[in-house]
């Protein structure tokens, strides 16, 4: 199951968009990109096992590293 947030985050000079999502078993990565007016300005990719974590795990690091780019 493919899991993720957007967010808009006002900040001082830009509206910032964050993005993250789980990519899926196929490809395990919590994926997050954030943008600014349509342009990828920054982006962190976070690699996990499949065979190692449960859903909610997965689903708990694709909030905390959501929230951690938006704070």
């Amino acid at each position: 199951m493919i899991f993720g947030f957007n967010t808009e985050a006002v900040g001082k000079d830009a509206v910032y968009h964050v993005q993250t999502e789980d990519r899926g078993a196929k490809n395990p990565v919590i994926d997050s990109m954030i943008y600014v007016g349509g342009k990828i300005v920054d982006r962190r990719k976070t690699a996990y096992v499949p065979s190692e974590v449960s859903q909610a795990q997965i689903e708990e690091m694709v909030r905390k590293q959501h929230k951690e780019l938006v704070e």
